[in-house]
């Protein structure tokens, strides 16, 4: 699993594109990443949102 700020963007974007969509409806991460603090998740998914990309 990883979690890093940087994976979750790409995952978020690379869905965005597949799809064929501006926004996800909603973001779910299956599993906590032990390596990576909740913190810096929380922070990315906020910006996200924030971006657009992510409505929950």
């Amino acid at each position: 699993m990883d979690s890093t700020p940087k994976n979750i963007r790409r995952s978020v974007e690379g869905s965005l594109e597949r799809l064929r969509v501006d926004s996800i409806d909603l973001l779910y991460q299956h599993r906590v990443d032990s390596d990576v603090p909740i913190e810096e998740v929380a922070r990315t998914v906020k910006e996200l949102m924030q971006e657009g990309k992510v409505k929950h």
